[in-house]
């Protein structure tokens, strides 16, 4: 019985030996500087995963405008090779699609600007996303210079600009 209770005297000891060490790890500075750096590093992490959230929703949101211009500008032509007849419900349709991509290419312009400046303001060198913007920018100058295309040939069969407000959305 002797060794069991000698085994059981030092099995107690080691073991409040090591709930002390264990406590007094969590109390010491080291360890609470420890634990509030990796606090911060986690908060960090959450506010650079949202800024990313962030980002990706707006190109989204510049990329689905851009797809919406295009399939106003195929329905818009197909209006205008449809508009022959010069009938003036067709001219107003046209000219409210000239309108609903004019005010597109305005918010996607807005959006890649405002995309710009958080890159210029975060003064990190983002590759991938500059690469992204310059896309965008490039897709943006092309459909300006279609959509002035188009307005000059709206202009020449004398179909004005509209403002949407006097008219209801077009699918």
């Amino acid at each position: 019985m002797k060794p069991i209770m000698r085994t059981l005297n030092y099995l107690a000891i080691f073991i409040a030996m090591a709930v002390t060490t264990v406590s007094c790890v969590e109390s010491s500075s080291k360890y609470k500087s420890v634990v509030a750096q990796r606090d911060s590093l986690l908060i960090r992490a959450d506010t650079i995963e949202q800024e990313y959230n962030e980002i990706v929703a707006i190109v989204n949101d510049v990329e689905s405008g851009f797809n919406e211009i295009t399939q106003n500008e195929g329905k818009m032509m197909v209006e205008l090779r449809s508009n022959e007849g010069n009938t003036a419900s067709k001219r107003e349709k046209v000219a409210t699609r000239l309108s609903l991509i004019k005010d597109v290419l305005a918010q996607n312009k807005e959006k890649i600007a405002q995309l710009q400046a958080r890159l210029n303001k975060s003064g990190k060198k983002n590759t991938a996303l500059q690469a992204s913007l310059d896309r965008l920018e490039s897709e943006l100058n092309e459909k300006t210079t279609a959509i002035n295309a188009l307005q000059a040939e709206l202009a020449k069969k004398n179909i004005k600009n509209i403002s949407i407000e006097e008219h209801k959305t077009l699918d």
